[in-house]
């Protein structure tokens, strides 16, 4: 991607600051140059505001067994077996005005034990609905309209809560709720004009008070959701085809919102999400292509990622047994890339891209490292015009980099590397009339690093 060599033969603006030191190691962060005492100034973190939860629908509870079937049409199944009390189910089958009847439609209901309520209601020809119960007051409702759409709920605990909503062709949703209190909210819709087609929808929840909600629009969406333990919470919302918004939450108390706008976006994890306690995750993609990916391995990490344009990638990892970090990416453009890595507790992490061809690295191991990118490209280019690079090993380190590309043809690069603790290291450029490139390295304690370039001389 950036060759050294060639950029130092063709005579460009060149800065390096190697800084070291073996002094006595300090808690706090080495003061810096008056002209970069902008870098110091606190990282504003964005407030975690969650969206409000749809509520449950009220429901009277019955005292016998009652099964209630209304099915207008040919070759339609119902079978619903009750072994318990107060158990109710209601099926409706029949087909989409103006037609009268519904043909070839499928729904299975099973409920054991005391008090579980659930209402199939199928429009249309060849649906399958299915809804297994086994527990008390566990309530199920699915509605299919159109044609070839699949449901599955399966209920085992006490007051879990589930809805499926199908409205198109050949969607597929499924519910799983093992424990107490879940709830369950899935939506599989298409526009005004076109049905929603394709889409997959999975949720699976095993704990207590878990509560999950998936909305697709479009076609050939796919959205998963998988939650371990107690008082998880997330919300999956697309827009468009081919997106995929897949997560799994492992521990209590963590929070999820993905949306996604537009075509063939991603919004997931790999190996796993989040394990851990009270974590928080919010991406937000509106475009096409993007990728933003995010694993937590620790308890109360919090994590921002949005992403605005087209082929756009973002990654954070905060790993098994960090705890408290921060990371917050921001992407306005196109083909920008943005990677962060925090391996420890009370990092931070700021990453803001703006424009075509960014791409931003940080790395933190320790504790209370902070670090900043800021880069804006306004011409563009065909490879990365900004390239940044930060990595601090140890604590209480600060690094701060901003760049700015206004002519094409031109680049700026920038590396900082801190080894000890307590350093303070701050790069602005401006490829405005050449390129810049600045390293500043640093070992040791509360070394101090300034670099200003303006781009408008040679090496």
């Amino acid at each position: 991607m950036f060759n050294l060599k060639s950029f130092i033969m063709k005579n460009l603006f060149l800065s390096v600051a190697l800084l070291f030191a073996t002094s006595m190691l300090f808690a706090q962060t080495a003061p810096l140059d008056p002209d970069c005492a902008g870098c110091g100034t606190p990282i504003v973190k964005k407030a975690q505001t969650p969206n409000s939860k749809r509520p449950r629908v009220t429901y009277v509870l019955r005292t016998i067994n009652t099964s209630e079937v209304y099915s207008t049409g040919e070759l339609n199944i119902v079978k619903v077996g009750q072994t318990g009390a107060g158990n109710y189910s209601l099926i409706t089958q029949h087909g989409l005005a103006p037609a009268v009847n519904g043909i070839r439609n499928d729904s299975d209901v099973e409920q054991i034990g005391l008090q579980n309520y659930s209402v199939i209601l199928q429009e249309g020809k060849d649906h399958e609905a299915d809804v297994i119960q086994d527990g008390d007051k566990n309530y199920a409702n699915i509605w299919q309209k159109k044609d070839l759409n699949i449901a599955g709920i399966k209920q085992d605990g006490n007051s879990n809560y589930s809805e499926i909503d199908q409205f198109g062709t050949d969607n597929d949703a499924r519910i799983g709720q093992i424990g107490n209190f879940n709830t369950a909210f899935q939506k599989q819709k298409g526009s005004t004009t076109t049905p929603g087609n394709n889409n997959i929808a999975d949720i699976d929840q095993t704990g207590n008070e878990n509560y999950a909600n998936q909305w697709q629009e479009g076609n050939l969406n796919d959205v998963d959701m998988v939650q371990t333990g107690n008082g998880n919470a997330s919300h999956q919302f697309q827009v468009g085809n081919s997106n995929t918004a897949n997560f799994e939450q492992v521990g209590d108390g963590n929070y999820l919102k993905q949306n996604q706008i537009g075509d063939f976006n991603i919004a997931t994890k790999y190996t796993w999400g989040s394990i851990g306690n009270n974590n928080w995750v919010e991406q937000r993609q509106k475009g096409n292509y993007n990728f933003a990916d995010i694993h937590q391995g620790g308890d109360r990490n919090v994590s921002f990622q949005k992403q605005e344009g087209n082929y756009n990638f973002s990654r954070v990892d905060q790993c098994t047994g960090s705890d408290d970090n921060y990371a917050e990416v921001e992407q306005l453009g196109n083909y920008n890339d943005a990677f962060a890595g925090q391996y420890g507790d009370f990092n931070t992490v700021v990453q803001k891209q703006t424009g075509d061809h960014n791409y931003a690295y940080a790395y933190q191991s320790g504790n209370n490292n902070r670090s900043s990118e800021t880069q804006l490209s306004l011409a563009g280019g065909s490879d990365f015009v900004n390239t940044s690079t930060v990595d601090q090993i140890g604590n209480n380190n600060l690094a701060c980099l901003h760049q700015i590309q206004s002519l094409a043809g031109l680049t700026n690069v920038s590396d900082i590397n801190q080894t000890g603790n307590g350093h303070a290291a701050s790069v602005s450029q401006n490829a405005s009339l050449n390129s810049n490139w600045s390293l500043v390295t640093q070992v040791g304690a509360q070394n101090s690093a300034c670099v200003i370039q303006i781009g408008n001389a040679s090496f």
